[in-house]
């Protein structure tokens, strides 16, 4: 009895050794691969605890300004505390106005920004968080 369980035993162990030393002998190790996700680009990629998102920063939207008028042709910037204005010298004395955004721009949402420096028309985008769109396999 002893010399028919030796053979059944040996066939047993090249039977284990093929399936697991043999290059492609498991399906689950040749094929399988981890599905790794990424943000689409502009989003950054951030976790909070185990949950994961993208994220774009909030930012701004910037348009120039109409044209100066005949009656004011230069632009002085910060020349009423933080307000640019067009300035321009007629027989009467020196106009000034204000400069404006364009009607178009301002029906978009856009409003003038005063800053110092140069002033501009600016709209303001808010931050966007969204799922991570882009499966990425190794």
């Amino acid at each position: 009895m002893r010399s028919k369980s030796i053979p059944a035993l040996a066939l047993l162990l090249a039977t284990v050794a093929v399936a697991v030393f043999a290059p492609g002998a498991s399906a689950r190790a040749s094929s399988y691969s981890e599905p790794f996700w990424r943000c689409a680009s502009g989003y950054a990629f951030e976790t909070s605890g185990s949950a994961v998102h993208c994220k774009k920063a909030s930012w701004t939207e910037t348009k120039a300004f109409m044209s100066c008028s005949l009656a004011t042709p230069t632009l002085k910037i910060d020349l009423v505390g933080d307000t640019d204005m067009c300035v321009g010298s007629t027989p009467l004395g020196v106009v000034s106005a204000e400069p404006a955004c364009y009607p178009t721009d301002v029906a978009s949402g856009f409003t003038k920004r005063h800053v110092d420096g140069k002033d501009y028309c600016g709209e303001t985008h808010p931050a966007e968080v969204v799922a991570p769109s882009q499966m990425i396999t190794l």
